[in-house]
This record gives C-alpha cells, structure tokens and sequence, in this order.
C-alpha cells in the first residue's frame, strides 16, 4: 500500500512498512515481546501442517486459546516462503528464528523435516489429534507450454529462491544454481542505458541486461516531451560530438525514440521492462542487482536512471486538494483554461507556447532573462509574448498556493495574487536519493554521486552516468559519450 498511498501524489508516501516494522522492533527490545504462554489449557490437541505464514498464524491463535498446537513442516527450517521463498535481503532469515523461540516458549511445537504423506502418515495425525489443520501452501508450479521451454536454464522461481537460500544459510553448494555470466547490467532505459548494452554487445560481451522500471525504454522522452518536439543534436554549451558506436542525429521526439527501437532490435538487446531495481549490493567480486522480477549478478553494473523519473517540486507545499490541477507534464491539460507554467528551461518554454494556442497562459521564471532555452525555444516564447498569445511574469517567484474554490490561488514575491485553473511545473528533477544510497554510493553535498574520471563510483564496478552524473543535466551526445566512456574504460582494464 505504500507503493500506492496517494500522499505520494504530492509529497512523500505514508511509511506502512517503515512504521509496522519500527514498531514491532521497539516492542522486541523494550521486552514487550516476551513469551506469555495461555493461563489455562483446554485438553485439545491441533496438528497444523506446514510453517508458512497461515501455519504460524494459526498455530500461534490456537495456542492462545490453551490448545496444545504441533506444527509439522517438511523443510529442515520452519518459516515456508518466509523462510525459502523471500530472499535474505528482503527478510532476514533471524527474524523467523526469533519468532519461533517466543512461541516455542509459549508452548508451541515444532517438528521439521515431517513430510507429512511421506515421512508421517496422515492416519496418525487424525488419530492422535482432535483436529488437522492444512496449511501446506501452494507448492506446485505451474508450467508453460512455449517454444523453447525444454532449454536449459530455466527453474521454476520457488525451486530457485529455495536452492538459493539454503547455499545461503549453509554454504554448501548441493543442488545450488549458478546465476553468474552476466558480464553487464545497465539500469535505465534512456539514452544512457541505451548505449550502454549497444556499446557492451560492440566491445564483445555476450551477457549483456538491460533493466527498465518503464514498459518501455526512453520514458523522459515519452512522457515528458510534447509530439513533435524538436531534438536537436547540439544542446547548448555541451559537447556534441558522438565519441563512440552509437551515433545521434537532429529530429524529433518520434524519430528519436524510432532510432533508439532500431539501436534495441539490431543489437539483439535482452531487456526487461517493468522491473524496478530495488538495491544493488557487492557480494565477493559480483554486484547483486534485485528487482521485483528477479535478482541478477554481474561484474559491472551501469546506472542511469535519469532525473525525471521524480519531478523537482517547489519548496512550498502544495494542497493535497490542488492534485488534480497541479501538473509536471501536459497529461490531462485542456482548451480554454488560465494556467500558469513554472520554470525557466526548455520544457517550459515548450509546454506555455504549445498550450497557448488555445489556453490564457502565463510563464513565470525566477529570474529576470531566460539563460538556458536553445534558441528555437527562446524566439518561439519572445514571438508568442509579442503577439499577445502569451504572457511572461520574470524576476519574481512564487511563495506558495492554495486552494480557491478548486482554482489555484498563487502567491508572488512581489505581492501579487493571481487565480488560475491549472499550475504545471517545469523545474527539472532531482537525484533519486533513496536508491543511489541504498545501491552503497557515495555523494557529495548536492546529492551528486561522487564518481572518478572513469564515472566509476566508491563502489568497485558500479557506474553512474548521464544526467544523474551531471550537476545540472545532460544531453543525449553527453549520455552517449558517458556510456562510451565506461564501456571503453572496463574493456581496456578488463574490469
């Protein structure tokens, strides 16, 4: 739910797990969860077989109202899923562990490595028990029936996360799956990423994995440039010529995401999309990459996950109630409304003058000139002020909103208050944080990531690039070129 809460909408979501866990945790150290075994005991015996999270829950209901509960499980460890199925990242593998001793305390059994069917007969159970509860879970995968299925390699996810985990725990590697032979893992699927698995296939490397939190690649692109923008080559005051394989060329935003497809589908490029990464962590002379879909190792990973993907947000706050007319791209914009756009860069310039053709609409900047528009956009927002189609507020900025009967009432520097219908905001993105520092990277007071002139962060093999390695954003050329640089750093140093 935390994934969905809709304060996440307008600033940050409600922590449930972070909340739940501290909780519990409090709980656990103030000795708040100690074992309080039932005053009274009814006389009646209950077998539940199978320790998953129904099996436990039961067993630990059941012996609080003075049942006497024996927990069969099949696996040399009690837990189910907890234990096999969720990897020790996720769930440590203690945790269990400190479960189990308070209800053992508390009177529960326990007896592991009981295949009950196999090893112990279900008569036994029903006689020697008043009653039987099945909470054997859902053990049996459930196959396809595609071409190609009989290659080697493939595991059914429970059979491998079960393997992984006991190599985990023992260190033995008895039936235990391999996962290496990934050479590369590029996160992001923007112009960086992009170049990056192109410029690996070039270099040699068979194993190359290109993973994307989208459903598709070039999601800045997609959601962030209006139809038809323009995609110049040469971006202002950055290098533009292209120092590796993967060439770049003026268009438009249709063309462009055209060429990076053609890049994707020449290169025969494995990528998954819809797999956010969750962390990356050493472990030996591998990286460990998670994500919902699956987990990956590789020697070298490539990050370029962009800016965009979460818009910069003013300072001030933003009424909850305001989330329907408060924009960061043009998505549900209409014709006929006053709306003010917030920034002073391209996009913005592109969103007022697009939108003018048919809205009353302001483009605010704080500061007095516009320093950073390419020239097309500038001449497009000067000859869209001079006919009237477009009005510009320069030199003041906004000290905050609110709501005016579902209008937003905004509060300039210099006093003035004015009404509009929507508010969007074009004022660049900021470095996503969280993942940069649960990926182990080290940054510097601006939130940049501190990498070598290899873009190699503190981290052995983890790469950073593109706009995320930029203090103020990149181009397309400059994302290219970073890829090229990495990618031609760990082939000469066989890193």
């Amino acid at each position: 739910c935390e994934a969905a809460c809709t304060c996440g909408l307008n600033d940050s979501p409600v922590t449930c797990k972070a909340n739940e866990n501290a909780i519990i945790e409090y709980g656990y150290a103030n000795g708040l969860m100690e074992a309080n075994p039932p005053k009274v005991r009814t006389g009646k015996r209950v077998a539940i077989v199978g320790s998953g999270p129904a099996g436990l829950a039961a067993a630990d209901q059941l012996n609080k109202r003075g049942h006497d509960v024996t927990v069969y499980e099949r696996n040399d460890h009690i837990g189910g899923l907890l234990m096999y199925g969720i990897p020790n990242m996720k769930l440590e593998k203690w945790v269990i562990d400190r479960k189990q001793k308070v209800m053992e305390e508390e009177g529960v059994k326990f007896i592991v490595n009981a295949d009950v069917g196999k090893t112990v007969k279900a008569e036994e159970l029903l006689k020697e028990y008043d009653s039987v509860i099945l909470a054997c879970g859902a053990s049996n995968p459930r196959d396809i029936k595609a071409p190609g299925r009989e290659a080697n390699g493939i595991y059914f996810a429970v059979d491998f996360l079960t393997r992984s985990t006991k190599h985990v725990l023992t260190g033995k590697k008895e039936n235990w799956i391999d996962t290496k032979g990934k050479n590369v893992v590029v996160i992001g699927g923007g112009p960086f990423g992009i170049a990056s698995v192109v410029e690996a296939k070039k270099a040699g490397f068979a194993n190359v994995l290109l993973l994307e939190k989208g459903d598709n690649h070039s999601q800045t692109i997609r959601k962030f440039y209006k139809d038809g923008k323009r995609v110049d080559k040469v971006y202002k005051g950055l290098d533009s010529e292209t120092k590796g394989c993967v060439e770049f060329f003026d268009g438009t935003k249709e063309s462009t995401l055209n060429y990076f497809d053609k890049l994707l589908d020449d290169g025969d490029i494995e990528a998954i999309f819809n797999a956010e990464v969750e962390s990356v962590k050493k472990d030996g002379d591998l990286l460990v990459v998670t994500t919902a879909k699956g987990v990956y190792k590789a020697k070298n990973v490539m990050v370029g996950i962009g800016r965009m993907g979460k818009p910069n947000k003013p300072d001030y706050k933003i009424p909850p109630s305001l989330i329907q007319v408060v924009n960061y791209n043009l998505n549900n914009c209409n014709c006929g409304e006053k709306i003010i756009v917030v920034g002073g860069g391209n996009s913005a310039a592109e969103y007022a003058v697009d939108l003018s053709g048919c809205n009353d609409v302001t483009l605010n900047y704080r500061r007095s000139t516009f320093t950073r528009l390419n020239d097309i956009n500038l001449a497009a927002v000067e000859d869209s002020a001079r006919d009237g189609k477009l009005t510009l507020k320069l030199g003041v900025d906004i000290v905050g909103i609110e709501n005016d009967n579902g209008k937003v009432s905004v509060s300039y520097g210099d006093g003035s208050v004015v009404i509009y219908d929507r508010i969007i905001y074009a004022i660049g993105g900021s470095t996503p944080v969280d993942f940069l520092q649960k990926c182990g990277i080290e940054l510097d007071s601006d939130t940049k990531p501190i990498v070598d002139e290899n873009l190699q962060t503190n981290v052995k093999g983890l790469y950073v690039g593109g706009d995320i390695a930029s203090k103020n954003g990149a181009s397309i050329v400059s994302a290219l070129n970073d890829a090229h640089k990495i990618m031609n750093y760990i082939v000469n140093n066989k890193a």
